[in-house]
């Protein structure tokens, strides 16, 4: 089991200085001390621990990601994705030539929207990277742009926790190499920085990529019509070393609101009080990484899931009521949506949201939202 922190204060709400006059507003679950969180925490490492012993015929097996024909793949030697839901590139099968599809990716999914986690990009990956992201960037609707968050500095402590994979300057290009002439397209591919610029609300780098195909002219290029070329909005938040909440939860907040407005998700069209109708539309998957695509990976994705959710209802403050105090038929005053939310990651890649002190702030975050919404129209919810 987990030895608890040694600086936790025992017995306080998640953000006690804040909570005290909205303690009858909030839901329940962001009312509970650090004890309880820490509880709830260790109870996902137990589970996690249970769940990787298991046989390798489990949907948690991760045989083929821990191969020796995938280790140089891997940048951790423990963080693999399962292999019932890894990303693979775009290859022709051949028995023969017995090439990987391997990357170390894991497609979530929750419930309304798709992420893709993956570790950060090492030298001898940084093209199948780009090959997973403009192969999972096409769809019907060419006017849906992909987003890569990026949550980890390049070094830390001197330390690589990812390489260089983006021509970082603006109008800088770079060619990406095919790893094997036995990939699924005909063509490598060329990206290129169209634009940058440095976020002060939110400290992050935001690019924006151009990411082509292109086929030599000592090839058949018929096909190259066929395949468009990507805008690609890249977000580097480098103030966020691992095993450790961001410095300034204001700045992440920030980040994930901005993502918002670049990614096409999908909506709750319609605002009801217990279930909303989810609108049927679709949308490219979000790309996060930090450096074992995991703890911070993780956090990301659970806080940008929730706040999304929770956005839909901004305009009816009476139906966030009902929804956020667990008053739903289909809940009750015991639902931690967060900790559901950590379950369902886990259960798709391995240790996401790796850190306790992790796990902590997106309950503060959450708990910081939800006041100042309440703060907005404190009468919709007396």
């Amino acid at each position: 089991m987990l030895k608890q922190p040694a600086n936790i204060i025992k017995n306080t709400a998640v953000v006690e200085h804040e909570t005290k006059e909205f303690t009858d507003l909030l839901p329940p679950f962001l009312l509970q001390n650090n004890n309880d969180l820490f509880s709830k925490f260790n109870q996902l490492e137990f589970d996690e621990a249970k769940n990787l012993f298991e046989p390798s015929d489990t949907p948690f097996s991760s045989l083929l990601s821990g191969s020796m024909m995938n280790r140089s793949y891997n940048r951790y030697s423990n963080i693999f994705p399962f292999d019932r839901n890894r990303i693979k590139l775009p290859v022709v099968e051949d028995k023969k030539t017995k090439f990987s599809d391997y990357i170390n990716a894991s497609s979530i999914n929750l419930e309304d929207q798709q992420y893709i986690a993956a570790q950060g990009p090492l030298s001898n990956t940084i093209n199948d990277f780009w090959q997973m992201v403009y192969d999972n960037s096409l769809s019907d609707n060419n006017t849906y742009h992909s987003v890569i968050i990026m949550l980890t500095p390049l070094l830390e402590n001197s330390i690589e926790r990812c390489t260089c994979y983006w021509p970082m300057e603006k109008d800088s290009e770079i060619l990406l190499a095919q790893r094997s002439t036995n990939t699924k397209y005909k063509f490598e591919l060329k990206l290129r920085n169209l634009t940058k610029k440095y976020v002060k609300d939110g400290g992050f780098t935001h690019s924006q990529l151009l990411l082509t195909p292109y086929i030599p002219e000592d090839k058949d290029n018929a096909s190259e019509n066929a395949y468009p070329s990507k805008i690609i909005h890249h977000l580097y938040f480098a103030r966020w070393n691992d095993f450790s909440q961001p410095t300034n939860l204001d700045d992440l907040y920030n980040l994930i609101n901005y993502t918002h407005s670049l990614h096409k998700v999908k909506d709750f069209s319609e605002k009801r009080i217990f279930i909303p109708f989810i609108k049927k539309k679709q949308s490219l998957p979000l790309f996060i990484h930090c450096s074992a695509g995991v703890g911070r990976t993780g956090t990301f994705i659970t806080l940008h899931y929730l706040l999304n959710y929770l956005k839909q209802f901004k305009d009816n403050y009476y139906s966030l009521k009902y929804l956020l105090n667990n008053k739903s038929p289909n809940t009750n005053n015991d639902t931690d949506p967060i900790y559901e939310t950590i379950k369902k990651l886990r259960s798709q890649r391995a240790r996401m949201v790796q850190d306790f002190s992790q796990f902590c702030c997106i309950y503060k975050l959450l708990c910081k939202v939800l006041i100042e919404k309440i703060k907005l129209q404190p009468q919709n919810f007396n």
